[in-house]
């Protein structure tokens, strides 16, 4: 959630005090992860697109045992949340080590090609990790200190907030249960549409979004949805599906379509 336009300066303390406040109210509406009662929150992290990775990597060189070995820590992807310190990944990694190169023709290849294998494993890892980072950024209060509130206008079934948040001039508005959020700066073009439904306490929770970015080098349309797991009267994601496409400068275009997983997730009061 949540454009410095060069006169904020003149704008009186009392005056973006009144906002902020005003902002802050309206996102009381909305389902904040930060503002419920507890210490810490851990979970597992599965991604279907790494699952089937190591798993293909593991039968190509199953007949091969002898020249190469492989080394993960996918079961140790996880991430752990407090007020304090906010959200944090423990990514996995991927090593592949080479026993001999008796019988290879050509061992600089077969090097870089478990480069490119390694690299593509932490890609995908990060990639998972910008989506998790979003779905949590959607449910908590933002920081006075991370945003530069211009003005906001509205109440809870309608209204238009206008902000600068990580550089990028932003105008949000919801209506009903869906939030616009319209960003630019120098470069970037980028709008998200959210769909949002209610929970148990009548509270606004982000169930899915579209994302339309134009940048110089790349353009990305994406779509994400969310479904929740309570644990321990905390609503807390359980899957995240993302399917979209990347199309770059040079004319190519990825295709993407992973399901992430928190599992085994644990609350400490």
């Amino acid at each position: 959630m949540i454009c410095d336009l060069g006169f904020l300066s003149l704008v009186s303390p009392a005056a973006i005090a009144d906002d902020w406040q005003k902002y802050t109210a309206l996102l009381g509406n909305f389902y904040l992860l930060d503002q419920q009662e507890f210490k810490s929150i851990s979970c597992s992290i599965d991604v279907s697109t790494l699952d089937e990775l190591l798993a293909n990597l593991k039968q190509q060189v199953s007949s091969l045992k002898d020249d190469f070995q492989i080394d993960d820590t996918l079961n140790k992807y996880s991430l752990s949340f407090d007020k304090a310190a906010g959200l944090r990944i423990v990514d996995p990694t991927l090593g592949i080590t080479i026993l001999t190169e008796q019988g290879m023709a050509n061992p600089a290849l077969v090097k870089s090609g478990i480069s490119k294998t390694t690299d593509g494993f932490n890609g995908v890892a990060q990639g998972a990790d910008k989506e998790i980072t979003g779905v949590f950024d959607s449910y908590i209060m933002p920081k006075q200190a991370d945003i530069k509130l211009e003005s906001v206008a509205g109440d809870s079934g309608h209204y238009v907030a206008r902000y600068v948040k990580g550089g990028l001039d932003t105008m949000e508005t919801m209506d009903g249960s869906d939030i616009r959020s319209v960003q630019t700066s120098q470069g970037i073009n980028a709008v998200a549409e959210s769909h949002y439904g209610k929970t148990d306490g009548d509270k606004f929770l982000m169930l899915k979004s579209e994302v339309h970015m134009d940048m110089a080098q790349e353009k990305i349309d994406m779509g994400v949805s969310v479904t929740y797991q309570k644990v321990d009267l905390l609503q807390l994601p359980e899957t995240i599906i993302v399917k979209g496409t990347v199309s770059l400068s040079t004319s190519m275009q990825m295709q993407v379509a992973t399901t992430i997983t928190l599992n085994n997730c644990q609350v400490v009061k």
